[in-house]
């Protein structure tokens, strides 16, 4: 029943979004705010349509690069993951969330020495205990199993 309630709230809130860019295409916030409840449904392909039209409108804006990269990954389209966290990174190279999100990524794909690469890097930006696990499940990967000890 609770669920009902919500998927026909997210459902008006896409219609209302419809006439919103109907009136005004141009808005970004807009575009995104839609990818945020196409997303609660997870319909990730519609989603990525609408924060890509937003990364069009405002091509400047590290968040909506990651946004699109964090979707890619859902979708396990992992080398558009990793392009759209690169631009995210051109735009904004001190943001560790989205350095671990494309150490994750590279984890996945078994490119592990740029994961790891990743990971120190964001380490030297913000320490964060679940990066220095990632990196220590990197390093196991790698066999470098005494570096890997110290990590957890």
């Amino acid at each position: 029943m609770i669920f009902s309630i919500i998927y026909i709230s997210f459902i008006y809130k896409e219609n209302c979004f419809d006439k919103v860019i109907k009136n005004d295409p141009r808005d970004p916030y807009v575009w995104e705010f839609k990818f945020n409840s196409l997303n609660k449904l997870e319909r990730y392909d519609e989603s990525l349509n609408c924060i890509e039209e937003a990364a069009r409108i405002y091509p400047f804006d590290p968040q909506k690069w990651n946004l699109i990269g964090h979707t890619n990954y859902v979708l396990k389209k992992f080398q558009a993951a990793i392009n759209c966290y690169e631009i995210s990174l051109e735009l904004d190279p001190n943001n560790s969330e989205i350095w671990k999100s494309k150490g994750w990524t590279s984890f996945m794909m078994k490119r592990y020495v740029e994961a790891l690469a990743c990971y120190d890097t964001s380490l030297k930006i913000e320490f964060n205990v679940e990066v220095l696990d990632l990196k220590g499940l990197v390093l196991h990967k790698l066999e470098r199993y005494e570096e890997a000890l110290e990590c957890h």
